[in-house]
């Protein structure tokens, strides 16, 4: 992906004009799959998984779908700021440059 959208998708207007629709188009994929997945499966674990594939159809329940992707994409942004060599708490964090139980990965790398 070109950098400015990158840095635009990890913005908290990004959260809402990329993650969020592409969090929808995949909850959309998701619900249009997942009924044919699961048929392939073998019998005991298609019976305790199909009924719990049902497409949202109240307000609470796409509200709730919304804010999971809000919150996931939130959670994506906070988790970069440690595993990125740019990124503003790796610049201030020191340790997160050191190496890692002696390896010579820093710690910032490891946890990405």
């Amino acid at each position: 992906m070109p950098e400015q959208y990158s840095q635009g998708a990890h913005s908290l207007l990004g959260v809402f004009t990329f993650a969020l629709p592409a969090g929808i188009v995949a909850l959309l994929i998701f619900y249009w799959v997942a009924p044919h997945i699961a048929f392939l499966l073998p019998s005991p674990h298609r019976e305790a998984l199909q009924p719990r594939i049902k497409v949202p159809r109240s307000l609470r329940e796409v509200l709730t779908a919304g804010c999971g992707i809000v919150l996931g994409a939130e959670t994506h942004i906070l988790w970069d700021s440690f595993t990125h060599e740019s990124a503003s708490l790796v610049e201030r964090i020191r340790l997160l440059h050191a190496p890692l139980f002696g390896t010579r990965f820093p710690v910032y790398q490891e946890l990405a």
